[in-house]
């Protein structure tokens, strides 16, 4: 299946709408699989790891002021303790 990216023109981000119509069972049948992990070894928890350590220096001082909808559920702190992924 070709998939088609275009880039933002303000910022060079490439992205693509082909996955728009997509449910979580074909992300988890065509992308989220057993082989995944073969062609994206740090999906599981070095990605998690990295993507906290990035948002809880800038979250940590903010946090008493702001409102936000927690989808997690879990428990303060628990941007430092990877969860299962989700797909």
């Amino acid at each position: 299946m070709p998939i088609y990216g275009r880039h933002r023109a303000a910022c060079s981000v490439p992205f693509t709408d082909a996955f728009n119509d997509w449910n979580i069972g074909e992300f988890r049948t065509h992308i989220y699989n057993d082989g995944h992990e073969a062609v994206d070894p740090d999906y599981r928890i070095k990605r998690r790891t990295d993507n906290a350590a990035a948002v809880v220096p800038f979250w940590m001082p903010r946090e008493a002021g702001m409102r936000v909808l927690d989808f997690g559920g879990r428990k303060r702190g628990a941007l430092h303790q990877p969860a299962a992924p989700r797909i």
